[in-house]
């Protein structure tokens, strides 16, 4: 019997004594014969209940991993909804991740494949590297995420060098450095000619490179270790400054804002937050008791991750002018009151830009769009909201919204690809249109450096066709 029942995100499931079965446009197609509901319901109903909407925020970092630091998480939202008694339906959403209980776990991975996770990943840090992104285990665990984002930041800091510390350092010298050790000097049987000395020295081998070297030594051990194999030249630097530390438990307790006191290595703060989450994931925290029931694992926000790739695409479309990104800080973001509170909710629209002196607002969705259904009355009531309100702030500017979905097949890029709506707004006449960004399959992975070209031949004129047809809606509207 398997121990582990592998989902994707945004998508419905049928948990049955037949087997797992997944929802499509047509009803529901089998996944896996040997998966049953009596072996999965306890967990799952655990699972669902723990990680609950009232839960998710609160939950502490030795039960739960919320992997979102570098890119927001909205705590907002449910990692799994589990419905329903002699059939399960299981409801996954834009979380994606590996959660643990009782030696049942629960994988959900992105619906498009590992390949676009890493692009993602990749072109939003400054990093393509499609050609050498190597290729995660057949239904290994997603701990690949973690893993691939550590190596990507580790890149990127190791151009600025590795962070140095003083360390303490007892030595019998020739000449008096630092504090003379008048203790150890009368533990002297005679007077050798040398000092024994007390003092601090500027060393690389530190609580910080010793962690990456941790790390390295733990993903050395896993089938994900293909993932790091283009940074064998770091790996092996950080070997030859490192010596073996001795206890794992410092590493966990230490403050990296403590050790790193130089602005130019402040990077590295981030990769002992992702170092620590590897070990901790691989459960090697000593602060963890093993045999806890409980829940360990770490979530991911995919949704935020896709947000942010579309503002650094439509960022490259030339002649457009961006506005920076909207936060709970900005103070020049929109508000409405709360109705019944003396408190009003902010209005952060995903991008708003500019472009031959049009203003367009676009709301980012990562979740599925259905031709059949059109936009939910739940998106339409927050885009007309976003509009509303800042086609006040920005006068006869803004006269455009969209969104931007992601896609599996061309069919849904035909939907409205070729026409715009209108609509009012009190007195005003407003355009809307939705956009889709097509993520082709990376089929036949046994040959993947051909396909892994190929896919990314794709995915560029996917993006560039994205970006004409943007450009195209703003210049056939007035």
């Amino acid at each position: 019997m398997k121990n582990t029942i592998y989902l994707q995100d945004n998508t419905r499931y049928e948990l049955s004594q037949d087997g797992l079965s997944k929802k499509n446009s047509s009803g529901y197609i089998k996944v896996d014969e040997t998966y049953t509901s009596d072996y999965f319901r306890k967990t799952l109903l655990e699972i669902s209940s723990y990680l609950s909407l009232d839960n998710i925020n609160a939950l502490s970092k030795d039960k739960l991993i919320i992997f979102g630091n570098e890119f927001e998480f909205n705590n907002n939202q449910i990692f799994i909804n589990v419905t329903g008694y002699d059939k399960l339906y299981i409801d996954t959403g834009n979380l994606i991740g590996n959660i643990t209980k009782n030696n049942q776990k629960i994988n959900i991975g992105s619906r498009f494949g590992d390949h676009f996770l890493r692009f993602l990943l990749s072109t939003t840090e400054g990093f393509l590297e499609l050609e050498d992104m190597g290729t995660s285990p057949s239904g290994s665990s997603q701990i690949w995420v973690l893993i691939w984002l550590w190596k990507v930041l580790l890149k990127k800091a190791f151009l600025l060098g590795v962070p140095k510390s003083y360390q303490k350092r007892k030595k019998k010298l020739s000449l008096l450095r630092g504090h003379f050790d008048i203790t150890q000097y009368m533990k002297q049987p005679y007077f050798s000619g040398s000092l024994p000395c007390i003092y601090y020295e500027h060393s690389s081998n530190n609580p910080v490179t010793q962690l990456i070297y941790l790390t390295f030594s733990a993903i050395d051990r896993l089938p994900e270790r293909v993932l790091i194999s283009d940074i064998s030249d770091i790996k092996q630097y950080i070997n030859q400054i490192t010596i073996k530390p001795k206890k794992l438990y410092d590493f966990f307790a230490f403050d990296a804002n403590q050790i790193i006191r130089n602005p130019l290595f402040y990077p590295y703060i981030e990769i002992v937050d992702l170092s620590r989450k590897i070990l901790r994931f691989l459960g090697a925290d000593p602060l963890i008791d093993k045999d806890d029931s409980i829940f360990s694992g770490f979530l991911f926000d995919i949704s935020m991750l896709f947000e942010h790739y579309i503002r650094k695409l439509i960022r490259t479309i030339k002649g457009v002018k961006i506005t920076p990104k909207l936060t709970e800080k900005s103070s020049d973001k929109m508000n409405v009151p709360v109705w019944g509170q003396k408190r009003y909710r902010s209005l952060l629209p995903d991008v708003i830009f500019e472009y031959e002196g049009k203003k367009c607002l676009i709301d980012v969705k990562y979740k599925r769009f259905f031709p059949s259904l059109g936009v939910s009355r739940e998106d339409t009531n927050q885009i007309i909201t976003y509009i509303a309100r800042y086609s006040s702030k920005y006068k006869d500017n803004l006269k455009h919204f969209s969104f931007v979905f992601p896609c599996e097949n061309e069919q849904e890029i035909l939907f409205n690809s070729k026409t715009y709506q209108k609509t009012s707004i009190g007195s005003e006449e407003f355009y809307f249109k939705v956009f889709f960004i097509f993520v082709p399959k990376l089929e036949d992975v046994n040959q993947e450096n051909e396909n892994i070209s190929i896919w990314k031949n794709q995915m560029n004129e996917s993006q560039n066709n994205l970006k004409n047809q943007i450009i195209e809606f703003l210049c056939q509207t007035p």
